[in-house]
């Protein structure tokens, strides 16, 4: 792979601070080929190193109750507690779900969430970013506020593992998606009060996997580039990354997804490499705030 450009050559001798909101997602699922204690010391771990670095934390039902201590934790330090379903497992694709199993899945799972970590959630994040204008349906009915399943101006299909054509078409602006549709923007007349919030990109995806692949200069260009653009049109800067990707495997890497077998061999340096990108980010003037928060003020504005 080519050397990333140096980053001042990119954007000037100094690197102006960033404009957008800056949510940090955590996506956090069981992996059941790294150890589940090693899993739940990250999540500790990250809060730990980020003090004062307000994040959201996209729980599977199971993994809010393996981990519950300290996602509960984190909860009443300022953090927000989102859904990501029920157990990640490969049926749990949210495009092709019935819309009764549909209902009855999300009911459960944030029923699970509420009762494990004493929060109920209102946002949501669909297994591998899947989602539906039945999936809509079933959130709205349960009290959420918005669905960060969505990607902006994302082209990586050959790494995607659910790849949506029409999310390279997907702006980085927040909009409320009318009852029949979820990619449609229905305007500032909407009163249906779902919110989509996308994940943001430039042919690339602002997560962890694109840090590790491009490496961090490019990725901080990147990330100027994209906060730019969404502060001109009223868009936050949204970052994800997965808790268990700190956790080293329990056996061979070959059952990876062949784009994964490239990122950094040791868990503890794929650990410090997404730290100091955060770091990096708060220092270049970006504003952390977690989705509930980002939201409420978000709704008095579209």
């Amino acid at each position: 792979m080519a050397r990333a450009p140096n980053l001042a050559s990119l954007v000037g001798e100094t690197v102006k601070p960033l404009a957008a909101p800056l949510l940090v997602t955590v996506d956090v699922e069981i992996a059941h080929d790294r150890d589940l204690d090693a899993q739940e010391a990250a999540i500790s771990r990250i809060v730990s190193d980020l003090p004062d670095f307000p994040m959201t934390w996209f729980c599977t039902a199971d993994a809010a109750e393996r981990f519950a201590g300290p996602l509960r934790a984190l909860a009443g330090a300022g953090h927000a507690i989102g859904c990501h379903g029920l157990d990640h497992g490969d049926w749990e694709d949210y495009r092709r779900l019935p819309p009764e199993l549909v209902r009855r899945t999300l009911r459960e799972a944030t029923d699970r969430i509420e009762r494990a970590l004493g929060v109920r959630p209102r946002t949501f994040r669909g297994p591998r970013m899947t989602t539906s204008a039945t999936t809509h349906s079933a959130l709205r009915h349960l009290g959420y506020h918005a669905d960060f399943s969505m990607c902006s101006h994302r082209l990586d299909f050959v790494v995607a593992s659910c790849f949506d054509w029409r999310w390279a078409m997907t702006g980085a602006r927040p909009y409320r998606p009318p009852m029949e549709e979820t990619f449609q923007d229905s305007g500032p007349s909407c009163s249906a009060g779902l919110v989509v919030v996308p994940l943001s990109g430039l042919a690339v995806p602002l997560l962890s996997g694109s840090l590790f692949l491009l490496g961090e200069r490019l990725m901080l260009w990147l990330a100027n580039v994209m906060s730019r653009r969404a502060a001109s049109i009223i868009a936050p800067l949204v970052y994800l990354f997965h808790s268990y990707e700190f956790v080293g495997l329990r056996g061979e890497a070959g059952h990876l997804p062949r784009h994964q077998r490239w990122y950094p061999a040791e868990a503890d340096k794929r650990y410090q490499v997404n730290l100091a990108f955060l770091k990096k980010l708060r220092g270049m003037g970006a504003l952390p705030v977690n989705a509930d928060v980002y939201v409420e003020e978000l709704s008095h504005a579209i």
